[in-house]
């Protein structure tokens, strides 16, 4: 996270702290190409009853991104959002809308439980939003084991959920494992 996930108070990135990491990562053989930042929970791209909501969702994911950027960092994993009210395809639909309004870095969508209204909960969510993506290249999948867990995945037959996924998706999706 760059800041808080829960609000949207946010500090200026410091140059010297980010520099400070790269060394250090460096210097201890951590690939910056590996790290992977966490966008606020409070990002809701499924829901556009209220526009001004959408599109400050819209907005601050942007508002991450470019502070992910300054930290020379390529991914955030992003949770896709509730549908509350609305129809769950068009939620779906929104997502990718959202996400087609997004040129970099790579997005993860990441995989949810199912609580609520929650979307992305199932690799035919993931699917039906990856379709609608423009750039498909900049868009991949953190899979969560404790989502996946929650949601009704056998974890202990991993291997049988990642079979599946390769064949609806494809495992070159898979950008990163949340494990918990």
């Amino acid at each position: 996270y760059t800041g808080a996930p829960q609000n949207t108070i946010r500090k200026a990135i410091d140059e010297n702290l980010t520099n400070e990491a790269l060394l250090y990562m460096k210097q201890n053989g951590i690939d910056i190409n590996n790290v992977v930042c966490h966008a606020p929970y409070i990002i809701n791209l499924a829901n556009r009853e209220n526009e001004s909501s959408w599109n400050f969702s819209c907005s601050f994911l942007k508002q991450e991104i470019s502070r992910i950027t300054q930290m020379n960092v390529k991914y955030i994993v992003v949770h896709p959002g509730n549908s509350l009210k609305m129809d769950r395809n068009i939620a779906l639909d929104n997502i990718a809308s959202a996400i087609n309004l997004i040129t970099k870095p790579m997005i993860l969508l990441e995989t949810m439980a199912g609580k609520g209204t929650e979307c992305g909960t199932n690799i035919n969510e993931l699917k039906f939003i990856l379709d609608r993506i423009n750039l498909k290249e900049k868009v991949g999948i953190c899979l969560d084991t404790c989502h996946l867990n929650d949601s009704g995945i056998d974890i202990s037959k991993f291997n049988e959920y990642l079979e599946e996924f390769d064949k609806v998706i494809g495992l070159e999706k898979v950008k990163c494992i949340h494990l918990n």
